[in-house]
């Protein structure tokens, strides 16, 4: 900034002016007050003393700011003399500080009509015009003083700063130059030239002019400050932070000078060194936003974010009630992963400001990725309260009710926020789903189908809404499996595009016997239907000598299933927050053999890790019932009932490798007790489904209807239904049906253990198609209840086919929908071989191929091994079986 020169500061103490971040500022209001007089007019002789001594003591107060005192002083000195023009003008100055510039004008002006020579007054006067913005007038007061006193150097000093806040800069530097010509060692001409100078980027000319100030006023902090920024807009770092170190010893502390030496040690790569000044400064300045930016960083950098850390400490002690600090710092622990310290922060924030809306926000994305579902909803409501528009928060509410299954809030939340932002495609895609698990496949449809017509490029260009699609293109009973297979291929042929020519020449030691790194991607190590089956053969490769098991874990939720399995492997690599290209750089430097994904193409999967061919051979397993259309994995296992030799390899980019049994199955809590066969005691046999909302549509609901009428008296009770809304869809696709409200039971998705005991209340379960149940199969059987089963072409349609053909249950599975309804009908008739069935089944599950983890564990073992030694010999992937009596040398 320029500064007004004010004579009353004494020539060679430069006024304390705001340092200058740019060059060319507007110069500022008067700096200090009006210069006093140093001529007097000659008052009447008698006159002298009395006033003379009122006038000396009215300055005295004036310096110590007691302006009411000091202008009494003056009133009383112009009751002995109205006509001392010294008085006048120290009534103006009074007026001035206290900023009543139309008051000081009429003082200054009186001064002058009294003594017209009178030049400080109309230095005085001038400052005053242009403290009103009235710079021509000043300019006219200036030259005038000028005419008359060509050597005023201040009269010539102001003329140039009026000049310059005019903007006619080649007078001002002119004007500049005089007073310099007049005063060489005037710093604040040298000063204020240099400042114009480095405005216009002159900046050759400007340094001198700094360097002069310094000579002549070696503690001038603004010189330094922009003779520094000078060097560094040059790139002359080491310069300037030699000339920085001698500002911190030869002038007032300041925060600028430190800001600015620690930016030039840091653009010479003295991190350490600069750290120090940023401390320094935080010192001084508690609340500089970019020191402590530049302080997070650093910390952030070396992983020293945490509590026990005593500069972490002292980062926070900075500014304990700025809200967008606590922000800042939130976010940066985000990025750290240090989410208990990030929660922290963001509360911290809301504390100082209770309508921080990014804060509520963000803190509901960190309580959903750590399972805290209540708190997230309460914090997207808290968005809501304050901003009802907030389209994001809409759509996280309705993600969260989804997962409660009250379908109806979601639906409501989603179409807020496509309210609110109707070009969101993915919004579109939330409701389709939701839509979906209510069994709306029509709207569903319809739903996506506007998706796509807001952003036609939506589901190339989002991996996960791509595979979304896929899994609702599974799901739908009127998809063709070659059109759905193509679309799988089409889908991996884009995320492999430019992929593909880069995979890598892989370094792992090709030898057919070592022991294999094998990793396994997941994000459904927890309460979740895959640990169910994963568990049981992780427990037994823990054990296992020829393998090395390595975990990459997903998801940033925790529980029970998590610890216990995480507990069993030293290589457990929590990947949640790792991008796609970190992820890959880990399990390269971890050296895996085979890759193993048990999620394709569901719900937070990382297949677009997998299209970088981290491993030398990469499978997919169990999470999804078809292929990845990824040529990057080269194995698919299954098993010969899910996959018959023969009959699907045209559906597959993999190899299909067909196990003992697809994969084994362990209750993740403690079942409740077998009980006898309810039909026994109600008299009537009870149908039951437990399969979610979207696998149920009008036909299967036709299909079932027909069991029931053909069973008399028989109910039907419906579990893992949304928890809110009267299911009025389904009640009238079994109206439609012929059958009355009275046979069927619904009730509400509810914790596991209830879940296991509504098996109590039934006789059979109906399966659903074409996607048939996994999970939920197995459970009923684990409670006694077998499940009635239709295989089709695809193969969703046979997960349930699989399971009841281990356990010898052929006469539970049919081909069509009349012997579906044929062969319900005979076992429900059947009551003594259903009771007998249902208390012997868990023996029957732990005799076969599923009950026993171990075989199926083996059996991966030994297919592991033929895929490693194919690989090693240079073979490409190859379909093959591993059978049971295979084993015998696999431990």
């Amino acid at each position: 900034m320029f500064s007004w020169f004010k004579k009353r500061m004494g020539a060679g103490n430069e006024a304390e002016v705001q340092p200058v971040a740019k060059p060319v500022t507007p110069p500022e209001q008067a700096v200090g007050g009006p210069i006093e007089s140093p001529a007097k007019p000659t008052p009447v002789a008698g006159q002298l003393s009395a006033v003379g001594s009122l006038l000396e003591q009215a300055n005295h107060l004036f310096a110590a700011g007691k302006l009411d005192e000091a202008k009494d002083y003056c009133q009383q000195a112009l009751v002995l003399d109205p006509q001392d023009a010294q008085v006048h003008n120290k009534l103006g100055d009074i007026a001035y500080e206290r900023g009543q510039l139309e008051v000081a004008e009429v003082a200054y002006r009186r001064a002058l009509e009294i003594a017209p020579g009178f030049g400080d007054a109309a230095i005085n006067l001038g400052l005053t015009l242009d403290g009103q913005g009235r710079s021509a007038e000043a300019e006219a007061i200036y030259r005038q003083l000028i005419t008359r006193e060509a050597g005023n150097t201040v009269a010539h000093f102001n003329l140039a700063a009026n000049l310059t806040m005019q903007n006619r800069l080649p007078e001002a530097e002119a004007s500049y130059r005089q007073a310099i010509a007049i005063n060489p060692a005037f710093s604040f001409a040298h000063f204020n030239l240099g400042t114009l100078l480095q405005g216009q980027n002159r900046l050759a000319e400007a340094e001198p002019c700094f360097r002069r100030v310094l000579e002549i006023n070696p503690g001038s902090v603004n010189a330094y400050v922009n003779l520094s920024g000078i060097l560094l807009t040059q790139a002359r770092y080491a310069e300037a932070e030699a000339l920085l170190k001698q500002a911190s010893n030869a002038a007032p502390v300041s925060p600028q000078l430190l800001w600015m030496l620690s930016n030039a040690l840091l653009a010479q790569a003295k991190g350490a060194e600069a750290e120090t000044w940023l401390w320094r400064l935080l010192e001084v300045q508690p609340a500089h936003t970019e020191a402590r930016a530049i302080l997070l960083d650093t910390l952030g950098s070396q992983d020293r974010l945490v509590q026990a850390d005593s500069h972490y400490q002292r980062l926070i002690a900075s500014v304990t009630e700025d809200a967008n600090w606590h922000f800042q710092l939130a976010e940066k622990q985000t990025q750290l992963r240090h989410m208990a310290e990030a929660v922290s922060c963001y509360q911290a924030a809301i504390r100082i400001k209770p309508d921080f809306v990014e804060a509520h926000f963000n803190l509901g994305g960190i309580q959903i990725g750590q399972g805290l579902t209540a708190s997230a909803e309460r914090s997207f409501r808290a968005v809501l309260e304050i901003n009802p528009q907030h389209a994001y928060a809409h759509i996280n509410l309705a993600l969260l009710l989804m997962g409660q299954h009250k379908l109806e809030e979601a639906g409501a939340s989603c179409r807020s926020a496509i309210e609110h932002a109707p070009q969101a495609g993915d919004f579109y895609c939330i409701l389709a789903s939701i839509l979906k698990s209510q069994g709306k496949i029509a709207d569903a449809e319809q739903a996506l189908k506007q998706a796509l017509e807001v952003d036609p490029g939506l589901i190339d260009q989002r991996l996960e809404l791509a595979s979304w699609k896929l899994f609702n293109m599974v799901e739908n009973q009127a998809t063709d499996p070659q059109a759905l297979f193509a679309e799988h291929c089409r889908i991996g042929d884009i995320y492999e595009a430019g992929l593909r020519d880069a995979w890598p020449r892989h370094q792992n030691q090709r030898d057919p016997q070592k022991q294999l790194r094998v990793g396994f991607v997941s994000a459904d190590l927890c309460n979740h239907a895959v640990a169910s089956f994963i568990e049981p053969v992780l427990e037994h490769l823990a054990a296992a000598n020829d393998v090395a098991v390595y975990i990459y874990y997903n998801n940033s939720v925790e529980d029970e299933i998590t610890y216990r399995i995480r507990s069993r492997f030293k290589q457990w690599r929590k990947v949640a927050g790792l991008s796609d290209a970190d992820l890959v750089t880990q399990i390269t430097k971890d050296g895996v053999d085979i890759l193993i994904d048990l999620s394709s193409h569901t719900s937070m999967h990382r297949l677009q890790a997998f299209a970088y061919k981290p491993a030398p051979v990469q499978v997919s397993w169990m999470g999804y019932p078809g292929t990845t259309g990824f040529r990057s994995v080269d194995y698919f296992l299954s098993d010969r009932f899910i996959l018959p030799p023969g009959q699907f390899e045209s559906q597959f980019v993999e190899k299909i490798v067909r196990l003992p049994a697809n994969a084994p199955f362990k209750s993740t809590v403690n079942p409740p007790d077998l009980v006898t066969l309810p039909a026994l005691a109600k008299g009537y046999i009870t149908f039951g489904s437990f399969n979610r909302v979207g696998k149920i549509n009008a036909e299967v609901v036709a299909i079932w209807a027909r069991v029931l009428q053909s069973v008399p008296n028989s109910r039907m009770l419906l579990g893992s239904m949304p928890a809110d809304g009267e299911h009025p869809l389904i009640r009238g696709w079994f109206a439609d049906a012929g059958i009355s409200a009275d046979r069927l039971m619904f009730e509400p998705h509810c914790d596991l253990r209830k879940y296991l005991m509504l098996h109590q209340q039934v006789d059979i379960c109906l399966d659903t198609f074409p996607y048939s149940g996994g999970t939920t199969t197995m459970y009923a059987l684990w409670m006694g209840v077998p499940t009635m089963t239709m295989h089709g072409q695809t193969i969703p349609s046979r997960t349930s086919t699989s399971v009841m053909g281990h356990l010898g249950l052929e006469n539970y599975i049919a081909g069509n929908a009349d012997e579906f309804v044929r062969k319900a009908a005979a076992n429900a008739a059947d009551l003594n071989s259903l009771g007998s069935l249902r208390m012997g089944m868990r023996a029957r599950i732990q005799q076969s191929v599923p009950g026993r983890p171990e075989l199926i564990a083996r059996g991966l073992q030994r297919a592991l091994r033929i895929m490693w030694q194919n690989w090693c010999q240079g073979l490409p992937a190859q379909s093959f079986e591993v059978l049971e009596k295979d084993l015998t040398d696999v431990q």
